[in-house]
């Protein structure tokens, strides 16, 4: 899938939106695993209000309360995955194709939260980015890193058009 059309997704699933929470998932000691932290990261100050950050680390499930108290009404969980892409490839999926994908190492698998978070009245997905090295260490890898910054750049466009 390619940028646009990554974008155009977002914006379908975003219509309507009143306050929209963007969960960062992953361990940051497992390279790539923290591409979640590190675009919530880089969004802060780019998202106009109503957009709301939270780095959830290796608890996707803190994204529960979180959707209730500040009132979302969409949910995005940003996380590395292996989906058998090129490295650093963007998907934007829906739980049941979450079932179908290795999403990180989590207690609670994101599709099933996808699903909690839709049975209390959330739209609610996840952008998964094709992870490259999920061995212990700092940083993401370059592949990684360039998917970051380009989904960043995508987010905070898609948030700027109201």
């Amino acid at each position: 899938m390619g940028w646009a059309r990554l974008e155009s997704e977002l914006e379908s699933l975003l219509r309507g939106w009143k306050c929209v929470l963007i969960c960062g998932v992953g361990n940051p000691f497992r390279r790539d695993d923290g591409v979640g932290a590190k675009v919530v990261q880089e969004l802060v100050g780019r998202l106009p209000q109503g957009w709301v950050c939270l780095d959830c680390g290796t608890a996707p499930e803190r994204c529960l309360d979180a959707a209730e108290e500040i009132g979302a009404t969409h949910v995005l969980l940003v996380d590395a995955g292996e989906m058998g892409l090129q490295p650093g490839a963007v998907r934007l999926l829906d739980e049941g194709a979450c079932y179908a994908t290795e999403l990180s190492t989590h207690r609670l698998p994101l599709g099933l939260l996808v699903q909690l978070l839709r049975t209390r009245g959330r739209r609610a997905a996840i952008l998964a980015v094709q992870a490259v090295d999920l061995g212990w260490g700092e940083g993401t890898t370059e592949y990684v890193a360039r998917a970051a910054s380009r989904l960043v750049d995508v987010l905070a466009r898609v948030a700027g058009r109201r």
